[in-house]
């Protein structure tokens, strides 16, 4: 098989924990039926009605709970659960001025009972009208946008009911004609069932009764965190902003296609500490100078000998790991490829995020097809199917951006 042919094998998993205590109380927010809002004040100051309608249709409003929250640029904040098809959200301000809107629907707790196989059912993307009225009741703005609809069965429905059905934001400003518009379909992961984690706090590094100590948390460096996670490629000690390839791997020739370093001509299968990015950032880490990326028979060791709970911790999914009556947790960061780019642009969160990790170890994987091209990595997912914790099988490549969590001897 050609050498460029390689691809990441990442698991196709959507995340992101969501609850109704994420939207904002009615307390405080304005009154949204305000019988003056086409007119002026009594001082004569003029006002602006602004009209949001969305496309929700009776399916979503059936299995969902739909909220938006509008936040003027003044600070002010609109927050409503939809109730009806094709509700609109009307608000008043002095001014003429930009806002977001935050558009997220999440599947109601009894859903899966209610749920007919058989059957097919609609959710638009959030279609949507704006109107902007001044108090003399000239149209200020008016635009009609929304980026479609789609249809799922109640078996893929039903199969997936920890998934959001859709979330979106909308950012308008009053002086262009088209709101800049970002949808995210499918793409938040919620486990109802998830329990709330405690973990061990306050140690850099935590005696787990293993030969090794681990970290207490992820590498994650100043200008290239997110959700508390760094992603490296194998043997690079920087983050990458943006796509993880073959052609921006510091140890691939693009000139010749080959690999530069651990390779066939000089044999190295264990990263060397000039490599590796644990020891490389150790400052991270309090300036540990024992401190390193695990190797794969370290990561082994944590699979078999501790104890593994799926749940949420901070907010994050993912697994607390104990033993010796202490505990780590290791967050479903997911993983970043070829189209890390897309996934940030299009949903805000790396590939997987909140239902797999994927965490390099030192080590290259022995592999024929694909020879010094793999590294080992500990993976888990997380599914209403299977709940799998391993040191990789698949063909992770080098290239690829994977979370690091670090160990210390001492």
């Amino acid at each position: 098989m050609p050498f460029m042919a390689l691809l990441a094998c990442f698991c196709l998993s959507s995340c992101c924990q969501g609850a109704d205590d994420d939207f904002l109380p009615n307390d405080g927010i304005q009154d949204e039926d305000n019988s003056d809002s086409n007119q002026a004040d009594s001082e004569g100051n003029e006002t602006y009605t602004y009209s949001f309608v969305t496309s929700a249709t009776q399916d979503l409003l059936d299995f969902y709970d739909t909220d938006v929250t509008i936040t003027m640029a003044d600070g002010t904040v609109t927050a409503k659960r939809l109730s009806t098809p094709n509700e609109a959200i009307s608000f008043t301000s002095g001014t003429h001025q930009d806002f977001n809107v935050v558009y997220k629907s999440v599947l109601k707790n009894d859903a899966a009972s209610r749920i007919d196989d058989a059957r097919t059912y609609s959710f638009p993307l959030s279609a949507y009208t704006i109107n902007v009225v001044d108090s003399k009741g000239n149209v200020v703005y008016s635009y009609s946008g929304g980026t479609g609809g789609r249809s799922v069965s109640g078996s893929r429905l039903r199969n997936n009911l920890d998934y959001f059905a859709q979330s979106y934001e909308l950012k308008y400003n009053k002086d262009t004609a088209e709101p800049e518009q970002h949808s995210y379909n499918n793409v938040e992961y919620v486990d109802k069932d998830a329990n709330t984690l405690t973990i061990t706090e306050g140690e850099t590094f935590v005696d787990l009764g293993l030969s090794v100590k681990w970290a207490s948390k992820n590498l994650a460096m100043e200008d290239y965190t997110l959700y508390g996670s760094s992603y490296f490629a194998w043997g690079e000690l920087k983050p990458k902003n943006g796509n993880y390839t073959w052609n921006n791997y510091n140890f691939f020739n693009t000139g010749s296609k080959a690999i530069s370093k651990y390779n066939a001509t000089d044999g190295l299968t264990r990263l060397n500490e000039y490599d590796d990015a644990a020891f490389y950032n150790r400052y991270f880490y309090e300036g540990n100078d024992f401190c390193r990326m695990p190797t794969a028979e370290e990561a082994q060791e944590l699979i078999k000998n501790c104890t593994w709970t799926w749940g949420v911790y901070n907010g994050e999914y993912g697994y607390k790991v104990e033993g010796k009556g202490n505990s780590i947790f290791l967050p479903a960061a997911g993983a970043m490829g070829a189209d890390a780019q897309h996934y940030m642009e299009q949903y805000g969160q790396p590939r997987g995020r909140g239902s797999i990790g994927s965490y390099w170890t030192s080590d290259l994987k022995e592999n024929k097809t694909y020879p010094y091209q793999v590294a080992y990595c500990l993976c888990f997912e997380n599914s209403n199917v299977k709940t799998e914790i391993t040191i990789s099988d698949a063909n992770q490549p080098r290239y690829a951006g994977c979370t690091i969590r670090a160990v210390c001897t001492r």
